[in-house]
């Protein structure tokens, strides 16, 4: 199945957005974003700060979204996990050794 078809595919569409909302909320959870806006509400107005997070996040994440997807359309899935695998090793293997 192809992209195009995933995208009007509404199962495909439902469990993407219940599961990219599980996975952010508890990723985002107790991480460094959340405790500065932590921060930044203790000394700022906390609706602005609210929003302003919001807005930064979406950036960053529609960022990621969209370069997956371009990338995903030019590498096979099994390369993808090949890379991304060994990337996750060496970033697990620098915080280790940090």
């Amino acid at each position: 199945m192809g992209n195009c078809e995933l995208y009007l595919n509404a199962e495909v569409r439902k469990g993407a957005f219940i599961r990219s909302t599980a996975f952010m909320f508890f990723a985002e959870l107790g991480d460094k974003t959340m405790l500065m806006g932590l921060g930044l509400a203790t000394q700022l107005d906390p609706i602005g700060v609210f929003f302003g997070a919001i807005l930064a996040l979406s950036f960053v994440n529609a960022m990621g979204v969209f370069a997956g997807d371009r990338i995903a359309r030019k590498l096979p899935i099994t390369l993808l996990g090949i890379i991304s695998g060994i990337l996750f090793l060496i970033t697990g293997f620098f915080i280790l050794i940090l």
